[in-house]
């Protein structure tokens, strides 16, 4: 009776021990389940961030691109060192300040041509010295424009109908807006040639119509654009760079996130 007692207390023992043993392996299951797994987030967020890091030096390297063609804009042989000359070398240009609806850009140059590169001056009195008669022992300006802003006090420019190249502009800054009235009044827009010329009955004199690809129909006359200086497409890289620049930012708060649940991974 003894030995059988014994035999009973260490068989009880054996299956407490066995039942633990089963308990801890489990854990131990769930442990190298729970590091794989971790392993795999990490592999995961890790390509994720090659991937995101990738896509970044991407859009750095074509804004970087875009910024150094918008720089050569204004840089001529023949106005460049006219405008340094003058202490005007880096002045505020007119495309610096305009957003257009996309599929215009082409229109809204063909209508403002060297205007779009227009100069910003203080006073316009000062060009007084830059034409005939006026002592400018420098010589007389290149092919070029200027402007002042009218801060405080431009004028309104009333209503804007739909149809004219002035409603698809934007002035981003309020100063020019009736520098901008002045000089796409009259000029409305048609989808083509085709449409421009079947309207041209309804222009008032000093009206014309232009088309998104820059042509002119006035009442009488049809003029053809085609690009012919550095400023083409100016304003569409312009509107790039602005979207390069909120994906970048959107890019680097992304990183940055990712970056932080690696690390998170890491301390788990």
């Amino acid at each position: 009776a003894p030995v059988t007692g014994q035999i009973a207390d260490v068989e009880e023992q054996l299956r407490q021990e066995t039942a633990e043993l089963a308990t801890k392996q489990a854990g131990l299951n769930g442990l190298r389940d729970a590091v794989q797994g971790l392993q795999d987030r990490q592999r995961a967020a890790s390509d994720t961030a090659q991937q995101a890091g990738r896509k970044l030096a991407d859009i750095e390297a074509r804004a970087q691109a875009l910024a150094a063609l918008q720089a050569k804009i204004g840089q001529g042989k023949d106005s460049a060192q006219w405008l340094l000359d003058r202490g005007l070398a880096k002045a505020h240009r007119l495309w610096q300040g305009l957003d257009i609806e996309p599929g215009w850009e082409d229109a809204l140059e063909a209508v403002l041509r060297e205007r779009l590169d227009a100069v910003e001056l203080d006073r316009l009195e000062a060009t007084l010295d830059w034409v005939g008669g006026s002592g400018d022992a420098k010589g007389g300006p290149p092919r070029i424009a200027f402007y002042v802003s009218a801060t405080g006090t431009a004028a309104e420019s009333g209503a804007v109908d739909g149809d004219t190249l002035l409603a698809r502009v934007r002035s981003l800054r309020p100063e020019i807006a009736r520098l901008l009235a002045d000089w796409l009044r009259g000029v409305r827009c048609r989808d083509d040639v085709g449409a421009a010329l079947r309207d041209r009955g309804t222009l008032a004199i000093g009206e014309s119509f232009v088309t998104p690809q820059g042509h002119l129909v006035s009442a009488q006359a049809v003029g053809f654009f085609a690009p012919d200086s550095e400023l083409h497409g100016v304003l569409a890289r312009q509107r790039e760079l602005s979207e390069l620049a909120h994906a970048i930012g959107k890019s680097e708060d992304d990183a940055e996130i990712m970056s932080n649940s690696q690390l998170e991974l890491l301390l788990t």
